[in-house]
This record gives C-alpha cells, structure tokens and sequence, in this order.
C-alpha cells in the first residue's frame, strides 16, 4: 500500500503538471515496489534508472527543480537538502525510533523539508552546509566538556 501511494503521488504530479521525473531507487526498494513504480509510471515523462552503470543520483540531484525523497535514509535526505531546491520527504512506516525521528522533525521545523502528500510546493531555504553542522557539533561537544571544566565556545555569533 505504501509503494502504491508513492507511485500513484508520482503519476498525479506528471499527469497535472506535466513534469519528468527521473528516479533511482536503493537496494531497499527491492525489485517489487521497483516493479510498480515502472508500471504505475508506464506512458509517462518518467526515467527510472535500471541498475547499469553508475548511479546517476548525483546527476538528478543538479537536474531536478524539486527532489521527493523516502525517509529512510538519513544520507539522502541530507544529500538533498546540500541542493538549497524543495526536498519533499515522502514517510514510510515504521522508521528508525526517536533520533531519526527528530531529524526529519528538525528538517520540517527549519522549513528544509516537507512531507510529500501527491503535490509538489516550491519553497526556498539556506541549503544545509556540512561544515556548518559539523562546526555546530563539534562546538556543542566542546561546549559540553567545557562546561565541566567552567567555560564555553561562541560561534562568534
């Protein structure tokens, strides 16, 4: 049900906006769900990448005007969100508990992320920068053990 959610979401935003979509799927897709998407997809400006040759992922995230992602990767929800265009998370069920969980509330709250429900929004943001998360957290943890030892870190802001 979830797969045919996903697919019939995709199939409406070809049919009423006319775009193309171009889709790679994980190893986690398995060929059934892969399957259906190619099916449900059939006749429309979709291109769904069939495993040969490299991945082109990164191709499609430059090409896209818009990125839908499922939620069950952490790595490419980020990957899509380093782009700064609208990165429409599509939830799965279950999930990996209460960290991933607050890290796609956090996308949400930031206005990074919204839930893809069958429609693509446009939306701007400041595109998520790995060294500036990396800088926070590493400043947050010096922080931590600084504030034993009685002083703390400023990001000069």
């Amino acid at each position: 049900a979830t797969a045919e959610r996903l697919a019939d979401g995709l199939a409406r935003i070809c049919e009423e906006s006319g775009c193309g979509l171009l889709i790679t799927a994980s190893r986690r897709t398995g060929p059934e769900n892969e399957a259906l998407l190619r099916e449900r997809l059939k006749g429309l400006p979709a291109e769904i990448w069939d495993g040969a040759g490299d991945n082109p992922y990164f191709a499609f995230l430059g090409l896209a005007d818009s990125i839908i992602v499922t939620s069950d990767s952490v790595n490419m929800v980020s990957e899509a969100c380093y782009t700064g265009k609208p990165v429409h998370v599509f939830r799965l069920p279950g999930g990996g508990g209460t960290k991933f969980d607050r890290f796609h509330e956090s996308l949400v709250e930031t206005g990074i992320t919204r839930p893809f429900e069958g429609q693509l929004e446009n939306w701007q943001y400041d595109p998520l920068d790995e060294r500036t998360a990396l800088a926070a957290e590493i400043l947050g943890k010096l922080n931590e053990s600084g504030a034993r030892a009685g002083s703390t870190l400023s990001n000069g802001n």
